[in-house]
């Protein structure tokens, strides 16, 4: 049993389908590209977290997100998020945030062979070109898909933000998987 797998074990049931409680870790294989047609395929692993209606979206309503990625939530978990949204802003500020997050989204489903299809203003955002490595990598209640060397960069500004609060020097997570 593979780390992802093990995490799928802890999984909990609301309104009767299978929803994540929490998820952590890059996917075995670590890095998959996109096909000729733009598909991306969904390792085995993660495709009973998927099972259903999900959402992918760009994360650009919050000023904290620098480097262009993107996030995978069952549609439960979404709607979680979005709500947690609504209860921080009103009027015109929870306008712009719901008008940015519908416009920089996609509802979709796992084809038959477990593949997903992102649009292409997403995959420009996110620089998934044809020749681009995905790391899918479970975080919380969701996956984030990265290009290899974003994730790199964001790998190193927090290990640079960790070392600045630590004091002490730290190995690269990804050097230690």
């Amino acid at each position: 049993m593979n780390s992802i797998e093990k995490q799928l074990n802890a999984v909990a049931l609301k309104g009767g389908k299978k929803v994540a409680e929490i998820i952590t870790g890059w996917y075995d294989t670590a890095f998959h590209g996109l096909d000729s047609q733009k598909r991306l395929s969904v390792p085995k692993a993660v495709q009973p977290l998927l099972q259903g209606t999900f959402v992918v979206f760009a994360p650009k309503i919050s000023v904290n997100e620098e480097i262009p990625h993107l996030v995978i939530m069952p549609i439960e978990i979404y709607q979680d998020y979005r709500d947690r949204i609504a209860e921080h802003y009103t009027g015109q500020a929870l306008d712009i945030r719901f008008t940015m997050l519908s416009r920089w989204s996609e509802t979709m489903t796992l084809d038959s062979t477990g593949r997903i299809s992102i649009k292409q203003q997403l995959r420009d955002y996110a620089g998934l070109d044809g020749s681009a490595k995905v790391a899918i990598v479970g975080y919380g209640k969701r996956f984030e898909l990265w290009r290899e060397d974003l994730l790199d960069k964001q790998c190193q500004m927090a290990l640079q933000a960790i070392e600045g609060d630590v004091g002490v020097p730290l190995d690269s997570p990804r050097q230690r998987l």
